[in-house]
């Protein structure tokens, strides 16, 4: 029987949003817009908070072997931008016709 054994702690320490003042919050459309350019925007101010962040903590917080800023990631067709599910890394079962053109059997899909 698998059982989970505790190895040790750290914590992890997540930014407030970028909308977030403390004392009032806005959602990040109503600060940043809509799209592409918008997003590139958000995880760039993102990234900047969170590199201030981790240089606040080393500077000001003592025991702290190691601050780092890691990137999260979710995986998404290139082509479409949906949510990847298959296990597979070239076809994401006909999410878009992009990725049907992947498709590792063509006919698989026929008559959905």
């Amino acid at each position: 029987m698998r059982e989970q054994k505790v190895t040790g702690y750290r914590i992890d320490v997540q930014p407030r949003g970028l909308g977030d003042f403390g004392f009032a919050s806005v959602g990040t459309g109503l600060l940043y817009g809509h799209g592409e350019d918008a997003r590139q925007r958000i995880l760039r101010d993102e990234k900047e908070r969170c590199d201030d962040i981790a240089q606040d903590i080393r500077r000001h917080v003592d025991n702290v072997r190691r601050v780092t800023v890691e990137e999260e990631t979710e995986a998404v067709c290139s082509f479409c931008g949906h949510a990847w599910t298959e296990e597979s890394t070239t076809y994401n079962g006909g999410c878009c016709d992009a990725d049907e053109a992947n498709n590792p059997t063509p006919n698989a899909g026929a008559g959905r």
